[in-house]
């Protein structure tokens, strides 16, 4: 903490943390940020001060909400959301105009945002382990046609 600007990488995995550490909102210059396997149920909207952020792995933690304000995040080229409780994506997650690889894995989405196709760079988008319509497996194949979408198989599901 004595020189807050000099850290690059934060590695927070599994430290028993109850809820996001304001703290780390010092660090201006934050590329590689870890905060997996906590309980964190929620991201705070100053989530969006790390304006630095490339690397953001939040998977296990018990999400439930992402902020609209990861939107601001534009340098953002991994997110790492899986095995989490989040049930919706918020439009601003498409000004991540960066992000090359995005992990949703086993999350509760029932909708997803026509914003995603403005991700021009994303190179993958994992969404196995999720209950997915074939009528909105295609949606997301033709929002994202460059990227590679991982799903699991249909399930046949008319809602």
């Amino acid at each position: 903490m004595k020189n807050p600007d000099a850290v690059v990488k934060l590695v927070l995995r599994k430290s028993h943390l109850k809820s996001f550490p304001v703290e780390v909102l010092r660090f201006k210059n934050l590329q590689y940020l870890d905060i997996s396997k906590n309980k964190i149920e929620e991201l705070p909207d100053s989530i969006a001060l790390l304006n630095q952020l490339q690397y953001l792995a939040c998977s296990k933690t018990g999400l439930k909400i992402i902020p609209k304000t990861i939107g601001k995040l534009t340098h953002l080229k991994y997110l790492n959301l899986n095995q989490n409780d989040i049930e919706t994506l918020p439009p601003q997650i498409g000004n991540l105009e960066n992000l090359e690889m995005l992990d949703l894995w086993s999350n509760d989405f029932s909708e997803y945002p026509s914003t995603l196709k403005n991700l021009k760079s994303l190179k993958v988008l994992d969404l196995r382990n999720i209950l997915i319509s074939d009528e909105t497996q295609l949606y997301i194949i033709n929002l994202l046609p460059k990227a590679t979408v991982q799903m699991s198989p249909s399930c046949k599901c008319k809602w």
